[in-house]
């Protein structure tokens, strides 16, 4: 009687840090996914607005690198959106671009 009341705890406890484990995980997963399609998408919308912007001839290099910038970040922050198992981007976003502004 007794062996079966402690098999009993210990199958419970178990379940239960299987449990607990699995909701962590499951949250973190979620927050991670939200976070980065969020910041994915803000950095998609500012290289559209980067690239509706009337720009004059002389510096139409410079928006088209700084929209094409914005939406490299943006796929970076989408592809760990997609797979939330993948680490966060890590910084700088774009290490070619570090010292240039």
């Amino acid at each position: 009687m007794i062996l079966r009341n402690k098999t009993r705890l210990l199958v419970l406890a178990a379940w239960a840090v299987l449990l607990g484990f699995g909701a962590y995980h499951g949250l973190r997963f979620a927050n991670k996914v939200t976070f980065c399609h969020g910041w994915a998408e803000h950095y998609a919308q500012r290289a559209t607005e980067i690239e509706a912007q009337p720009v004059d001839p002389a510096h139409a290099a410079e928006v088209r690198l700084a929209a094409d910038q914005y939406r490299r970040i943006a796929q970076r922050y989408e592809e760990v959106a997609w797979r939330p198992w993948r680490p966060y981007p890590s910084y700088p976003l774009l290490p070619e671009f570090d010292g240039r502004r």
